[in-house]
């Protein structure tokens, strides 16, 4: 709907697509691929995204 009104928008989430504790995944591989080509299809409408919640105190960045 933004991208249709020509809007932009910014996406906050609470656990970060792809992420895992000790191996195991936090995301299911299905959803991983659906969200990532969502960004894909929509990155010209999407400003930033921001997402916490994963003990480890580092800065991460996904591009493509």
């Amino acid at each position: 709907m933004a991208k249709a009104e020509g809007r932009k928008v910014i996406i906050t989430d609470h656990v970060y697509a792809g992420s895992r504790f000790q191996a195991e995944p936090l995301w299911k591989d299905n959803y991983n691929s659906w969200y990532f080509s969502t960004l894909r299809d929509y990155s010209d409408s999407v400003v930033i995204e921001v997402v916490g919640h994963d003990h480890f105190a580092d800065l991460r960045y996904h591009s493509s």
